[in-house]
C-alpha cells in the first residue's frame, strides 16, 4: 500500500485564534472531516471513506493542525492511507505505524520549534 503525507507550514492573516478555528471548522465539517481534538492551539481531523463498487481500497486520513494565535504561524500535517480492510479511526489503518514514525514526529518538531521561537521574542 501506498501512503500520501504532507508537512508545511505558513502564517494565517487571521485577526484572531476564534476567527481561524471557526473557518477552518466550517471548510472541514462541510468536507465530511470530523474533529477529533481540541485545544486552544491544535485540532485533529479524520475522514474516513469505505470502498464502493468503484474503488479498490477503503481510504482513511488525519489532518493535523497547529496555531499559534500570538505569531499567526501554522503547523498543518495531513496523511491519507488506503486499506484492504474497512476501519473506523485512522489508528487502525495499516499505514497508521508510519504516521507516528514519520509524519506525526515531523509535526510535533514543527510545533516545538515555533513555540521556542515564540518563547524566546
Amino acid at each position: 500500500m501506498d501512503i500520501d503525507c504532507v508537512v508545511f507550514t505558513y502564517r494565517s492573516e487571521a485577526a484572531e485564534g476564534a476567527a481561524f478555528w471557526k473557518l477552518l471548522d466550517d471548510a472541514l465539517t462541510e468536507r465530511k472531516w470530523k474533529c477529533t481534538r481540541e485545544d486552544e492551539t491544535q485540532r485533529h481531523y479524520e475522514r474516513i471513506y469505505h470502498k464502493t463498487g468503484e474503488q479498490l481500497f477503503h481510504s482513511a486520513e488525519q489532518l493535523r493542525i497547529s496555531f499559534n494565535p500570538e505569531t499567526k504561524f501554522v503547523v498543518v500535517a495531513w496523511v491519507q492511507a488506503d486499506s484492504l480492510d474497512p476501519v473506523e479511526q485512522f489508528s487502525e489503518n495499516d499505514e497508521a505505524g508510519f504516521a507516528d514514525r514519520v509524519v506525526w514526529p515531523r509535526f510535533d518538531t514543527l510545533v516545538a520549534d515555533e513555540t521556542g521561537t515564540a518563547e524566546n521574542e
